[in-house]
Formats: structure tokens, sequence, C-alpha cells
């Protein structure tokens, strides 16, 4: 129960103190090496009347509040934003969960990206997550405050004005408007009032426009507002129209409370100039004023000092003269060496002064605590009057929680360990944008540290920081005002109680002789920016500073430049290396019983302009994935669908939550139909899954690329190149292009044309139909370009458009690292058919190819080798000749029986090799390094890294493999993440991995995951059509995988074979036009492959007759005796496993689309898209795919992808 303040005033303020006694004794001494800090930003709600064209403040913060505290029970620890009512019905508070660093104090360390890299994102979240609570009229919104609060007919519900009845007695506001999740707010006011025995008086300037009257006088019904109101002012009458100001607050826990006072009194300085800089708040009562920021009116609306405490009234029954209002700059410094600068009148209680000297509080902090003291709480309960000073501190939070300085000081809390000494910087107005916010908030954070950092010195008299904030709610202050500011920011007064060493400015702290001279008025610009050598300015100071320490790339906002990459290349690569051995040591006896496996489909994103028939990239996956991660991150393990970025603006890639068979671990069984059947359901629950976050113009489609990508007019919003300041240089594509949710994609982009000094250039085989021109060729504004462009070729420019074909890839664990090998090795022949089935690539940049396939413009797109490495010079710069880009059919086998199919010459460094032999490699998997064929161009591998990983017992063709992939650069390099403990990271080791995309990829267990083992990822195969096809093609892959193990299948021919056959797979139609070469005898063996295999296999007694040259369909289907086809292996083994009848329907399904397929029954996606085409009304028979038939496709797509979804 609330009681009357005045009579407990002095009970409170007494017991407030003995509390702050015990918090000061248990803390003084405490020591808090993790950097933590947080951001509170107060929101408006609104609603807006679109018919009317009015909006009004929507006064529902309890109906929101009720449910987020819900939330916040049953999620506890893990919510990432914490929502807090504030003063009005209107306003809604959130800051971060969990402090920022927040992190570094769980796993000991303190890595700056965990500082700044999440806080704009955490603003976003709070917006995604209220958003859902709002009616579809609402809207949350970063203002100071309503423009017209105080206006007739501003709330939903309305409410009216109660001068007569209302605890504030306004003319202008009603109670309704305060926050009714609270007493204290309602009653707060009330307090004000009655402390004070008169309504809260506020004017503010009014802006004298050249039609504003001359004087300005508003005339009113209420005597006392007559009274109050000023002339040329706006008339306030009420605390909500300052409390009812939103602003932004930053709070930063220092290492122990020495530190925290300095930043206390190091940062008082920066107040008025942060204030100035943020502000936001030029409008009141539906007027504009003459002033842009809040602090006066809101100093103003809590101002509950009576007559005598103002010193219109001699002191009677007060007893101190209070020279501020509650809502002020700070009054003292709490550092004993800027004492000489409180040269402000400080009033305080000596009796306080003296109890906490007495305790062993140092004198300025006592004096602060004993000013904060002399005031009355602002309210009081009856419940909580009598407390135990030990163990409890709500007294002593009563008091200090409503002086609401500029600056607070924040002891730790009694009972939350975790929290330790504090500032809060109070004094910023809330900026339109979450960018906004987030930058003044690290921007403070930033001020911080090079206050410590450079051990600064800004401290200028008390009084002149009174001045300065005052000046700094003028009109265009940042531009028109000037502020006092010292001079020499690195003199010193006394020893600074924190002692940094200086890095790069003068750390030669000198005493100025004259503290009058020590500090000059400056514009905001110079303060900030410095001006020629008088001034350095604390910008330059911030710049330094950041590039002094550790920010990952997205922190930093960019990574390393190519050419500053080059110079940890080495360093990756070696590096990498270890991390390997120490996964293959740590991995190579595991066994995982539990067949698992997953997909992966990218998917893009389109809107259709139906009225213009035109359809356009939507470039919003980044907004997309903004609201999954929320989703994902509430829901953990339950989420049946994870999605993550890919390297389009517009495409958005998806995965099953959890592999299939996953249950089948959980409940020790080994069920095929849970390997089986939920596939293509899980396909459709993506679609479901994101179809409320789709505009209603936008639509999903699996499509492998946009027809019409690099042609004028293809996104949404509209983007046009800049070949002169995007990473690719294109003529056709700009940086809007590429998804920015990681910051490695451009920074890719902008790797390949650095390294291999010029454009990428890609050139496809143009389409020759009846009318096309002969020759076909396009002629450029750019050099470049028409030096690059072939004849009868469509010229690309840019590793985005290979990168932004989406496809379909399977990922199988292996029971273990041998079986892994011979998954490898066997699926390595399917890749060129499986791609060739699914071909569905047959436009690019608008015109019809004489290509199927995706492949060889990835291949060139991702083609970083040198003009040496290509073999176009001799090697003077780099090491090896390399004659394969990052993208490609694999290199080599693993297993040991296939290296005779290695048909490719290696290269070795022969001083590695000579060191490793010195190490102890073990003779007989060292020899076969020496295994040397020379057939089709070689392949290169460091013989170093090779010899390194045979020394540690890895097999000599998985040795070679990855040796191979350690001969190339690293793409992306960030500064904080070059040094590394090679037994426990293994980002080096990723980082060369996932940048070398063979059509295979062998993957060992990742380190700190323990549930994943050694995998095989299957990566030609295009995206089909529909969630049926994409499910047939997933599915039919993984048995191909089980009857390779079941039946010991060796599919095994030579790798320049394989080169050939992924050349002839991506020609038109070659499924039906073209032979590949495939193993005769696909139960014949090389040499004992694993344990498994039978002993009465035929050997061919010359390896040349062992492949022959099939079409597709003999491959797929079968023909005759000669050859028994995989098709109906893949039947038979179905038929021999435990199925359930809805499962075993559903394979079967599967299985025949693809052997239809392969007979030509039905047509592949490639075939469809190009006979669309090739029929439509539209088309000319030149190639050329215009805007209304790429409509129509695309809407065609539309309908059977998303139909009944």
């Amino acid at each position: 129960m609330i009681l009357e303040n005045r009579k407990h005033a002095p009970h409170v303020r007494r017991h407030g103190i003995k509390q702050f006694i015990n918090i000061y004794n248990q803390n003084k001494d405490r020591i808090d090496r993790c950097f933590k800090w947080g951001d509170e930003i107060e929101y408006v709600i609104v609603r807006f009347d679109h018919n009317n064209q009015k909006v009004r403040l929507s006064l529902r913060s309890k109906q929101i509040l009720d449910v987020m505290y819900e939330r916040e029970e049953r999620e506890g620890a893990n919510r990432r934003v914490l929502w807090r009512p504030e003063y009005g019905e209107f306003q809604i508070e959130a800051t971060p969960g969990q402090p920022y660093g927040h992190q570094n104090e769980l796993c000991d360390d303190n890595i700056w990206h965990n500082l700044f890299n999440t806080v704009e994102e955490n603003m976003k979240s709070r917006r995604r997550e209220i958003r859902e609570l709002l009616d579809h009229d609402e809207a949350i919104i970063c203002i100071t405050n309503f423009p017209r609060l105080g206006n007739e007919d501003i709330s939903v519900p309305y409410c009216r004005a109660d001068p007569a009845n209302s605890t504030t007695g306004s003319i202008f506001a009603s109670d309704e408007l305060t926050s009714v999740f609270h007493p204290r707010y309602l009653r707060t006011s009330y307090n004000v009032v009655q402390r004070r025995g008169r309504k809260v008086a506020i004017n503010v300037p009014i802006f004298k426009d050249t039609k504003t009257p001359d004087p300005f006088v508003e005339i009113f019904n209420d005597k006392e507002s007559k009274r109050a109101a000023k002339v040329d002012h706006i008339y306030l009458d009420s605390g909500v129209f300052g409390m009812g100001c939103c602003c932004l607050q930053v709070t930063l826990q220092a290492t122990n409370i020495d530190e925290a006072m300095v930043l206390n009194d190091q940062m008082a300085q920066l107040t008025p100039i942060m204030m100035a800089l943020s502000a936001g708040g030029p409008i009141y009562r539906g007027f504009l004023s003459d002033r842009d920021c809040r602090w006066d009116v809101i100093s103003n609306g809590v101002d509950d000092r009576t007559r005598e405490e103002l010193g219109e009234k001699p002191l009677k029954n007060e007893k101190f003269r209070i020279h501020k209002s509650r809502y002020a700059p700070i009054n003292t410094y709490l550092c004993e060496c800027n004492a000489k600068y409180n040269d402000n009148p400080i009033v305080y209680n000596t009796e306080f002064y003296n109890e906490m000297i007495s305790a062993g509080v140092t004198p300025s902090l006592a004096q602060h605590m004993a000013y904060v003291f002399i005031r009355d709480p602002t309210i009081t309960y009856r419940e909580k009057l009598d407390q135990n000073d030990s163990t409890e501190t709500d007294h002593f939070e009563n008091i200090q929680s409503t002086n609401w300085q500029t600056m607070r000081f924040k002891p730790p809390p009694l009972n939350q360990q975790s929290i330790g000494w504090r500032v809060e910087f109070r004094p910023m107005e809330i900026q339109m944008t979450d960018f906004e916010n987030a930058a003044f908030s690290v921007f403070t954070i930033l001020l911080s540290r090079i206050i410590l950092q450079y051990n600064l010195n800004l401290v200028i008299p008390v009084s002149k920081v009174d001045q300065n904030m005052s000046t700094a709610q003028k009109r265009d202050a940042v531009n028109r005002c000037k502020f006092w500011f010292r001079k020499d920011i690195f003199s010193s007064n006394i020893a600074q109680e924190v002692n940094n060493n200086t890095n790069g400015f003068n750390g030669n702290h000198e005493t100025e002789d004259n503290d009058e001279e020590s500090y000059i008025e400056m514009t905001i610009n110079e303060i900030m920016n410095g001006y020629g050598n008088e001034f350095p300015g604390l910008i330059p100071l911030i710049r330094e500073y950041v590039g002094n320490i550790s920010l990952d790339a997205q922190t930093y906002c960019k990574v390393q430049h190519f050419q500053e990459s080059q110079k940890h290349a080495e360093h990756i690569r070696r590096q990498g290396i270890k991390q390997f051995i120490n996964i293959y040591n740590r991995n190579k006896d595991r066994i995982d019983r539990c067949f698992k496996w997953g997909d992966e489909i990218e998917y893009v994103i389109v809107r259709f302009d139906h009225n213009n028939q035109k359809v356009r990239l939507s470039l919003r996956s980044k907004q997309i994935l903004d609201v999954m991660d929320v989703r994902e991150e509430k829901e953990g393990a339950n989420r049946r669908v994870l999605w993550r970025p890919e390297y389009g603006s517009f495409q958005i890639e998806a995965t099953p939550g959890q592999p299939y068979g996953y249950n089948n671990e959980l409940n020790g069984e080994n069920s095929m139909n849970n390997v089986f059947n939920n596939v293509e359901n899980n396909m459709r629950e993506r679609r479901l899954d994101i179809k409320a976050l789709l505009h209603e113009d936008e639509a999903l489609l699996c499509l492998t690329n946009h027809p019409r990508i690099g042609c004028e007019d293809t996104t949404v919003p509209f983007t046009k190149a800049d070949p002169l300041n995007s990473a690719s240089k294109s003529i056709f594509i700009s940086d809007p292009h590429i998804c920015d949710a990681n910051q490695r994609f451009l920074v890719l982009e902008r790797y390949s044309v650095e390294r291999i000094g010029h454009k990428v250039i890609i050139n496809i085989p143009v389409f020759k139909d009846i009318k096309t021109a002969d020759s076909f060729i396009e002629t450029f504004n750019d050099t470049e370009s028409n030096r690059a462009a072939k004849v009868d070729h469509i010229y690309m420019d840019a590793a985005f458009f290979g990168r932004t074909c989406s496809c379909l890839q399977v990922t199988m664990q292996a029971t273990d690292m041998y079986e892994a090998f011979t998954l490898y090795d066997q699926l390595a022949p399917l890749t060129p058919i499986m791609m060739a089935l699914g071909a569905a690539t047959p436009i690019f940049r608008g015109y019809l190819t004489d290509r199927d396939g995706r492949w060889d413009v990835i291949d060139w797109s991702n083609d970083d080798r040198t003009a040496e490495e290509r073999g176009e010079k001799p090697l003077k710069r780099n090491k090896f000749r390399i004659h394969k880009s990052r993208y490609s059919p694999i290199n080599t086998y693993l297993c040991e029986s296939n290296a005779a199919y290695n048909d490719s010459p290696i290269v070795y460094n022969k001083e590695y090799y000579n060191e490793m032999i010195s190490a102890g490699v073990p003779s007989p998997l060292a020899q076969h390094m020496a295994y040397l064929f020379i057939r089709d161009p070689p392949i290169v591998y460091n013989k170093e890294y090779y010899n390194e990983m045979i020394s540690a017992g890895v097999p000599s063709p998985l040795a070679q493999h990855m040796a191979y992939l350690f001969i190339r650069d690293p793409c992306v390099i960030s500064r904080d993440k070059l040094d590394q403990n090679n037994d426990m990271d293994s980002e080096f080791f990723e980082s060369m991995q996932s940048t070398n995309w063979n059509s295979l990829r062998f993957k060992p267990p990742p380190l700190n995951q323990q549930s994943i083992g050694w995998r095989v990822e299957f990566r030609p195969m295009e995206i089909q059509m529909t969630d049926t096809q994409n499910a047939a093609f997933s599915v039919v892959t993984i048995l191909l995988s089980r009857i390779i193990l079941q039946y010991n299948l060796n599919l095994v021919i030579p790798i320049s074979k394989i080169d050939e056959n992924m050349s002839t797979a991506q020609k038109r139609d070659a499924v039906n036009r073209c032979k590949f070469w495939f193993r005769k005898d696909i139960f014949s063996q090389n040499t004992p492959q694993i344990n498994c295999f039978k002993e009465n296999r035929n050997r061919y007694e010359s390896e040349d007759e062992s492949y022959i040259e099939m079409s597709i369909n003999e491959i797929m289907n079968g023909y005759g005796n000669e050859f028994p086809g995989l098709i109906p292996l893949i039947r038979e083994y179905v038929n021999s496993i435990s199925l359930d009848v809805q499962t075993y329907n559903k394979v079967q399904q599967y299985i025949q689309l693809i052997a239809d397929r392969a007979s030509a029954k039905v047509k592949t996606t490639a075939q469809w898209i190009r006979d669309f085409v090739r029929k439509h009304a539209d088309y000319k028979y030149d190639s050329v795919v215009n805007e209304k038939i790429t409509y129509d496709l695309l809407n065609t797509l539309n309908r059977i992808q998303n139909e009944g979804i």
C-alpha cells in the first residue's frame, strides 16, 4: 500500500544510506574482468487511421507487457529481449535479454565482436517480437515524443483531460495516458504536484516562423495555467509531457569502483555533446519549438521542489535550498582528483556524509550520495517500510533511482552476483532507426574505451557542463553553437584513478598551471573530428582504437582485402592442415551405427507485378532470415526446418531441422521408414513455414536461376549496375544483389576480382535458333567486357552469376571413415549422371543457351586462379600450376584400391617430402605419393602438407586429397581469428575445406558436435520444379549409396573420364543425345575395397576395357544381359528392406520418376523450360527470353509448385 511520502521520507533516507554503506563495504574491492554493457530503448505505440489520415497513441502497453512477462517467465535466461513498462501507457521499454559481452563471461574470454556485432540485430529482433502482438494498424516507433500530445483526440481509446479529478490537474493530459502497469507512475505524478503545492509548469520557447504570431500568446480557461504560461512559449502542465518522452540509455560495467568513478567523471563532459548530436524532440503540443531536445521538459516535468527548496521563500519547513531538479546534469565529480572542478553550490546532508566517511566511503563519493539523499522519495510502500539493511536495498534504490542525472553511478545490486559497479549514460535522445540507435550505443561504449585506453582527461568545471547542457538543447546546436571542452585531453589533474598505457597518442600528461586556460569553446565538429594540430578529435582516437582491437569481419564491416590476406595465406594453410590432423586423430576410429542424412534446397524469392506482367527478384532474404533466426532460437531442437542465407539477396536455403533418421538414433532403431517417409512432407513444410512472411505478390520458387538476371529492371527494390564501385565491377549486376546476411558473400565477390587481376569471365554457348543472329555478337560500353566476350556466346562478368544458381544437395553420414571413403569414390562416377538427369538451367541473361546445366557457369565464377596458376605464364609468384577451378569435379579417389584411376599427375614440394620422411612417415603409405600417372591434366597438392598428414597416420589418398585442397589461398580471413588453438579450433581447416566446391565433398566430423560423424556431400544436382521431384532425387541418391554398400558395387572409372562426363552432362538434352563413360562390370573389383567386399569378383586384365560409353537410360535402367542397370538394383534393395506400405509406395514413385527421366518418358526440367519458351506466343525464335515470357514461365512454375500450399 502506498503511504504519504513526507511523513516517512526521513526513515527512507536514513535507512537508504545504511543500505548503501552495506553495499559499498561488500563490493568496494570487487573486480569484474569481463566487460559487459547494455542499452535501453523506449518506444511509442501508435495506431494509424489511414482512411482519415490520423495517427493516435495506442494505450495498450499493459496488454502487451502481460504477454511479454509470461514469455520471460517461461524462457528465463534464454530470453533475447526484456520488455518493461514506461511512464506512458503508450510507451514500452526494451533491453537485451543478457548484457552484451555476457558470452565472454561464460567462456572466460573478452572478444570484442561479442560486444558490437549483435546490437543492431537485437534491436531489430525487438521489433519482430512485438510486431505479432500489435494490431494491423498499430506500429512501434522510435520517436522522442508524440508531436500532438496534449491536443484533443490523440489516443485510442479516446481520453479527455479532467483537471478537476486527475492526479496532475492538467488541462491537457488525462490520467489514462499514464501507465496502469504499476501504481507508482500515477502516484509519482500525484506526489510531484502535492509536494510542489501546484501544478507542474513547463514553458518551451516557440519557434518563430514567418507567420507565427508575434507575440505568441495562448489563452486558457484555467487561472493557474494563465499565470504559469509565458509569452512566446509553449505551455505544458503535466509530468507526462516530460516523462512521456522516449530516450536511449547505455549502461556499462566497470572493472572496479575506481574505474566506475573515472568513467562517471570523464563521460559527464560528453553528455551534452551526445545529446546535441542525437537531438530528436523539436515539437510539443502540436507546435514547433525553438529547442531540439527534451531535457528541460523532463527536468521541469519532475521538479518536485517546494518554493523554499527553490529559493523563492526562506527556509522554514525545509532543510535545504536545492539548486537542481531531480532530472539534471551531474552535481559533483566522484574522483578526488577532480574535486576542484565542483564549482557549483554543493548542498548535502552532513549527517549522512559523516556516517559514510566513518564507514570508509571516499569523500567525493560520500558527498555525492549525501547530495542525492537530501531529497524525498517520490513514493513509499508500507510493506517495504521496515527492512533489514544488511540484506535489502529498496530504500537505497528508491532514492537512487528517482534522481535522474545525466550520469548515474550504480553500485552492484546485493543479490545479483553477476552485476558489478556500473555507469549509466542517460542524455541521448532516441533515434529514428535501429541502425542509428545501435550507432549511438556502440559509439558511447567506444568513447568509454578510449577514455581508459588513452587515459583521457576531459574534466571541466561542473558549471560549464551545466552551461553546455543548456546550449545542447538549442535549435541546430550542432551547427550553430559552441561548447566548453578541455583543450588538452592528455593533460591530467593529479594521478588518474585508472592508469593504462597510451597507444599512439601523447602519454606525457602534464598538469595545467591555470585551469581556466585548460578549457575553451569548440564546435561539436571540432570536438569530434578534431582541427589541425590544435585538437586531435575523439573520432580519430576511436578509429585508432578500433584498428588496434580484434574485430571479426561482420563487426568491423569489412574483411582484410586480398593484398593483406596473402600475407596470412601460408599461415592459414599450414595451421589448417594441423587442425585436420587433430580432427583425424580424434575421429579415425569413430563408428556411427545410425544412418542419418539430409538435403539442402536453395530457393529463389520473386515478386510478381501482375498488372504489368513482369516478375522480379525480391531482395528480402535477410528480412525473412531475421524472423527465422528468432524462431529457431526460440524452438531449438524442435525446429522442423532450418533457414540459412545464400549468396543472393533473393535466395534462401532450407534444410530439415534434424537429419532424416535422427529419430532412429533416439530410439535405438534403424528403420528406413524414418529415412524416406518424411522427406517430401518436410519440403512442403518449408513452403508453409515461409508463406506468412512473403508479401501477397511474392512467391518462393524452386528455380536454378532467374532467366533474365543481369538484364535491366529485374529486382525489387530496383538496382542498377555500378561497375566503378561494386565489388564485382560488373556491367550487369550491383552489390545489393548479393546477400548481406553474411559479410563473406560480398568479400568473396571482391576477392575473385582482386586475386585474378580482372573481372570474372564467363562465356556460355548461345542456343542457335532459327532466327538467332549468325554470328551472335554483343557489344558493350566496357572495353574489358568487349575483349572478354566470345562470339556465339552469352557473356557474364561476375561470380554472382554462378554462385546464385540454386541447387539440391544431399549429405549422408557413414558408419566410419572407411565407409565414407567408399561412398565418396563410388558416388563420384554418378555425379555427372545425376546432374544430367536433373538438368534445369537452359537460360542465362535473357537468352536460351546451348547448355542445360549450370556447372560450368559456377566453375568459371569461382575460378580465382592467376595466369601463372592456369599455365598462361611461367610460375614466378605462385608455387603451383593448378589445373582446375575451386568448383570442379573431384580430383582423386580416397580408397587405396582406386589409386590406379587417379590418372592425373601430382606435383610435389620435395623439400617438404624429405622433411616429413625424416619425421617418420610410414613407408607403405609414403610410397603411395610416388604413384604418378600422367594422362589428363595433372592435379596439384602440397607435398609438405601431404607428408605431415602421412606422418600423423592419415591414409595416403585422404592425405593427398587434403593436400590438394590446401594448395589454394583462403578466400576470407578475419584478423581476430589468425591465432588459433589447433587442438580446439578448426576454422582454418573449414576456411579451406568449405571454399573448395567439388562435385563431392568429404566431410570430417566437426570438433565440437559429437552427434555428427564422417560424411559425404553429394553436390552436382540441379534444383527441380516440384517438392516431389526434389524428394525423388534426394531419396534416389540415398538409395544409390545403399546399393553401393549392400552389393559392394564398383563404379570407379578414371578421374579423367568423370571430368569428360561432367562436360557432357551439361550439353543440351544430354540424357537423350549423349553417352557417358561408365563401368561395364560393376561387380568387378580393383583390390579389396574394404573388408566387406566378396572374394569372387572378377578382375579385368586391362582396366581400359572395364569402362565403356553408355546412354543414361542404359546406365539407369540397364540393357539386356549386358548391364543390370542401377534402377533394377535399387528396386531389389527396396524390396529387401522393411518399409511400411505408405513409405514403400512413395519410394517406388520416386524410383519410377528417375527411371522415366532416364528413358526420356519424362522431360528434364531444362527440356520443359526450353519447350515452354519456344512454344510461347512472344518467342521470336531468336534465342531471346523477354519479360513477358519470363513472367508467364515463372507464373506457371509458381502455380505448379505452390498451389495448395
